[in-house]
């Protein structure tokens, strides 16, 4: 199930053009969130925290990005929760005041 996300995913990002920042920024927030629902929490809680760190500070804020990551981190196993990756990404999330 996962591959075949990430394929759409790729082919998504492959349409939208480069100056659209926020749906592509969104498409890499879902891959975050496939690969922490996948099993791979820590690789998907890394990917959240290059993800974000490569847009602009001034555009940090957007809600719809902001949304999209607190919903890839939320899907995590409660088990998981507490890994040092998960928190990193929500530190990330409430340095910039989002969370």
């Amino acid at each position: 199930m996962a591959t075949a996300t990430m394929r759409a995913q790729d082919a998504a990002l492959a349409v939208y053009p480069a100056r659209n920042w926020q749906a592509r920024t969104q498409v890499e927030l879902h891959r975050a969130g496939v690969l922490i629902r996948s099993g791979d929490v820590d690789e998907g809680a890394r990917h959240l925290v290059r993800v974000l760190g490569a847009v602009p500070g001034e555009l940090r804020h957007d809600g719809l990005l902001h949304h999209s990551a607190v919903m890839s981190l939320k899907m995590a196993p409660p088990a998981q929760a507490a890994r040092a990756s998960i928190a990193e990404a929500r530190e990330l999330l409430a340095a910039k005041g989002d969370a």
